[in-house]
């Protein structure tokens, strides 16, 4: 596989270390308008408007640069049957947009204001225009939407436009108004409300959880003022908000398809809360999926248990410590062998009967998860069935692209053969890739570790005719939901009942049609725990329902006590519960304080389970994530009191959890509106209200005194007293 990386276009994070990450440097979304990328030498400023019109359904702005001659762009907006504004820019003729030019279906009118023209979309949805100087603005009810087009400097030269466009992308740019603050985008660990961001929505193997690379994004992006923006590509974008340019959100869209439609299409929504503007979008998305009871229990795993032996001998000291574990997880190098992954062939040096040892285990009542990836190796014998099919990735020269998912230079993770790159958009092999699990399912596996996904090389060709750039967010989608398929087939009831989920990585648009999702690797430090909240904070926003983590983090020395014991306590209150990592992770290997401080916080979870359980079914029937921030709060004027919460969290509706995220020390506790009790004192707290708490063996968490929970959250109150009493 050749490489050309210019070291000047280096990405600023450590994830550059991945050779097929060369092309994201290349301008198609990150470009900002330095001295080397200034307009007008990289772009096209479209700021005047030479015509109006109707074109079906569609209301079209034509727009030219300046007083230049240059082919026009068009801006193209229509009120959506969803209730949803949408967006498009185009450099068409809007004839070409379908129906008949000039038909008017929203009874259009146009009158003059003075200087100003009025084109009506719907009852109380109209845009307002002024050719000089140019306004253009979008009106749904009291909301407004509005094109920037007089941004200059001293100089007069125009910063930006309403369209821009370069070579590599096309731009449209938005108004911020006073007071507004913006969320969503995915999985991000840097920054939970958006201001002062630029948010690349590319997928990535990010190595870590401390720079701005993503395994999951999210064309979605949410505005306290209840509006919505959902960028209706997967290829690379980016919401720049007021980072370029002060007061302004721009969406900028690669133009990497040389097919497309519409160099642009953005749909906005406008509600009255963000907790109304999620469940508005969500709702245009697949079908969210619930989970099975079994997986609120305590998942076990280590990257990796080296053998049989070993598998058995820790799932025995569960048993002895009498620990009620729900599943065990054999991650990489387990129970595979590295160099023919990922050829679902267990390995019969470390296994020596591995169907017997997956009936052993599932005798126990616990569940079984084996790893993955869409990756196969050229020593394995499935690699070769693969490429005569056609069921792989292809290079420039048509033959198998020759795929390396490891970077070079990480110790502890040594690079495995080439691979071939599984190609989900070719129908036969997802059928394939499906079969290939049926025969673990029908020996008692019950999940897969859907791990990778998101490293997809640029010169990679697929099935259906797009390259790996275009695919390269879609693919986590489609590797997905090809494994969810063939678990919840194998595993549901006559009665449609859903046993088998997943657990995966990487997502982008559809991530809550495949539950679970766990928030890759962190490092074992506070930082991490720190970024692995807003993480799930962040991902709320119309990504997975169910979520979660591995406790203590991934990699690195091994946890101190105190960090992994805040960061089981966390955990405990998220929608499910991993302990994961390149070194041991079980309770019991962290003292006896941890060991009973931690047993005692199990109970409490196990005691509530059916709270659990019903919120799990509550979050798929209203469409909103498990981990909630606390901007999800009612928000009878709260919104700016939430705005930048980013350190505790709603677990379900009526449970409020402030996690100690640092080595030492209490912390503040911000209650809501309503009666708040607390879970570890009994005590009650008219909210909205902030408490100061000091820090106690177990964490800060409040109940709703008014909850249908209420008297099995006293009940678990009297363990936790317990614990605290007992352990302080």
């Amino acid at each position: 596989m050749t490489q050309s990386m210019d070291p000047a276009d280096a990405l600023p994070y450590e994830a550059d270390l991945m050779g097929q990450r060369e092309f994201v440097s290349r301008g198609f979304i990150d470009d900002t308008l330095s001295e080397r990328a200034y307009p007008p030498f990289k772009e096209r400023l479209y700021n005047t408007l030479v015509g109006t019109g109707v074109s079906g359904e569609w209301c079209f702005l034509e727009l030219r640069e300046g007083a230049s001659v240059a082919p026009s762009l068009f801006l193209n907006l229509r009120w959506g049957r969803d209730g949803r504004l949408e967006c498009s820019v185009s450099q068409n003729s809007p004839e070409n947009l379908g129906g008949d030019a000039g038909r008017d279906l929203w009874e259009t009118q146009e009158r003059s204001h003075g200087e100003k023209q009025i084109c009506h979309l719907s009852a109380d949805c109209r845009i307002l225009l002024r050719p000089k100087p140019l306004l253009i603005e979008v009106w749904k009810g009291e909301q407004r939407l509005r094109f920037v087009c007089d941004d200059i400097n001293v100089g007069g030269f125009h910063q930006t436009a309403v369209v821009r466009r370069s070579p590599e992308a096309v731009r449209v740019t938005l108004e911020v108004e006073h007071g507004e603050t913006f969320y969503g985008t995915g999985e991000d660990f840097g920054t939970f409300e958006k201001t002062g961001m630029k948010r690349n929505l590319l997928n990535a193997d990010a190595l870590g959880n401390h720079g701005q690379a993503c395994y999951q994004n999210s064309p979605f992006l949410f505005s306290s003022h209840g509006k919505s923006f959902e960028i209706l590509s997967n290829e690379p974008a980016s919401f720049d908000v007021q980072c370029e340019r002060q007061g302004l959100l721009t969406v900028s869209q690669a133009l990497v398809s040389e097919q497309r439609e519409s160099l642009l299409s953005l749909r906005v929504g406008f509600d009255k809360t963000v907790n109304d503007s999620v469940r508005t979008l969500r709702t245009g998305l697949e079908k969210p999926r619930g989970v099975p009871a079994w997986s609120y229990g305590l998942w076990l795993s280590r990257c990796y248990y080296q053998d049989e032996a070993e598998v058995r001998q820790v799932l025995a000291e569960a048993k002895a410590r009498e620990w009620p574990v729900a599943a065990i997880n054999l991650d990489a190098r387990c129970w595979m062998d590295p160099n023919t992954r990922t050829d679902f062939v267990p390995d019969a040096s470390r296994f020596e009967n591995f169907e017997a040892l997956i009936r052993d285990i599932n005798s126990e009542e616990i569940a079984v998860s084996l790893w993955e990836n869409p990756y196969v190796s050229s020593r394995s014998d499935l690699f070769h069935v693969g490429r005569k099919n056609g069921f792989f990735a292809l290079g420039e020269n048509s033959e198998t692209y020759p795929y390396q998912w490891v970077p070079p230079g990480l110790p502890g993770f040594p690079q495995p053969p080439v691979c071939g790159l599984v190609d989900f958009t070719n129908p036969a092999a997802v059928v394939w890739w499906k079969e290939l699990h049926l025969p673990l399912l029908k020996i008692g596996v019950r999940c897969f570790k859907t791990d990778f996904g998101e490293e997809i090389p640029a010169d990679a060709r697929f099935f259906d005719g797009r390259r790996g750039l275009e695919l390269r967010n879609e693919y986590a989608d489609l590797y997905n939901q090809a494994v969810m398929a063939v678990v919840r087939e194998f595993h549901s009831s006559a009665e449609g009942e859903e046993d088998g989920v997943i657990w995966a990585r990487s997502a982008y648009r559809q991530t809550q049609a495949f539950p679970v999702k766990w928030a890759g690797d962190g490092q074992t430090n506070w930082r991490s725990l720190r970024a692995t909240l807003r993480a799930g904070l962040s991902q709320a926003f119309g990504g997975a329902l169910f979520w979660s983590h591995d406790v203590g983090g991934f990699y690195g020395d091994s946890p101190d006590p105190e960090l992994y014991l805040r960061w089981a306590q966390f955990a405990l209150w998220c929608s499910h519960i991993r302990l994961h990592g390149t070194t041991a992770r079980e309770p019991w290997v962290f003292g006896e304080r941890v060991d009973r401080a931690f047993r005692a916080c199990l109970k409490v979870r196990e005691l509530l389970r059916p709270y659990f359980e019903a919120t799990g079914h509550d979050c798929v029937r209203k469409k909103q994530s498990f981990l909630l921030p606390m901007l999800f709060a009612d928000q009878g004027g709260e919104v700016s009191r939430w705005a930048y919460n980013d350190d505790q969290f709603f677990a379900g509706e009526d449970v409020v959890v402030a996690p100690f995220l640092s080595d030492h020390g209490g912390r503040l506790v911000s209650l809501p509106q309503g009666r708040w009790v607390d879970l570890r004192t009994g005590e009650e707290h008219q909210g909205p209200c902030t408490l100061s708490s000091e820090r106690t063996v177990t964490l800060p968490v409040f109940f709703r005194a008014e909850s249908n929970w209420a008297s099995l959250f006293r009940q678990a109150q009297s363990v936790v007293s317990a614990a605290e009493t007992e352990l302080a």
